[in-house]
């Protein structure tokens, strides 16, 4: 049996709607042989097509958020493998500014 596997959400209900959006890669591997492999659900969630029903859990990060003062200075941090909730919050921020919310600084370090 498989064990669950977490990903992290990459959009903002307020842009795509009932959509959600996620980043996921397709992961490759050998197990020292010639014959490759694909991971299991990064494999399935790749194969998905636009329509499809999968189920799934959500879990919340209550503590994992926009400022509740869109004006207030931002600093985004990604280590690469991370970037699915910055991509949330970013969409989060285009939000605010189309309903015209003054927005402070943002700054992203990706790598």
């Amino acid at each position: 049996m498989n064990h669950p596997r977490s990903y992290s959400i990459a959009s903002c209900k307020d842009i795509v709607g009932s959509e959600l959006h996620m980043v996921v890669g397709r992961f490759i591997y050998s197990r020292g042989g010639s014959k490759m492999e694909a991971g299991v659900c990064s494999n399935f969630l790749t194969s998905v097509e636009p329509g499809d029903e999968i189920c799934f859990k959500l879990d919340s990060a209550l503590s994992f958020h926009h400022p509740l003062d869109p004006s207030c200075p931002i600093i985004f941090i990604c280590t690469g493998t991370g970037f699915a909730p910055i991509r949330g919050l970013l969409q989060k921020r285009l939000y605010l500014q189309s309903r015209g919310e003054k927005l402070g600084p943002a700054y992203l370090i990706f790598g």
